[in-house]
């Protein structure tokens, strides 16, 4: 499971929370992942994953998601990794919960992960 790796590589990168949903009590500065698509050919697989950063400022939560980047960089040094290319990042500001985000995209291409 993509999400589970995921969450090891970011964890051992950095000491923000990492979650695959919201939290319901939520800390001042965190990452979501969310996988947003999936495809195989010949039992390689490419997921698409999407990172939010929140905090409590946007320039925090932009700051937050430039490490990001930094980190998805060196998921490739790992095992079972072959590629990790970044689609986009932009402001998503979390209208519902009235918070700064920032999301960054990222497609994944992995196998025996």
């Amino acid at each position: 499971m993509i999400e589970k790796y995921l969450i090891e590589h970011i964890e051992a990168n950095t000491d923000t929370p990492v979650y695959v949903f919201v939290p319901e009590v939520m800390p001042n500065e965190f990452f979501v992942i969310d996988r947003t698509g999936t495809a195989r050919d010949n039992h390689i697989e490419t997921v698409t994953v999407a990172i939010q950063s929140y905090a409590r400022t946007a320039e925090r939560a932009a700051e937050l998601i430039e490490n990001m980047v930094e980190i998805m960089d060196t998921l490739t040094d790992g095992p079972g990794v072959s590629a990790c290319r970044l689609d986009n990042v932009y402001m998503f500001t979390d209208t519902t919960r009235k918070r700064p985000r920032y999301q960054a995209v990222f497609d994944i291409t992995h196998y025996n992960v």
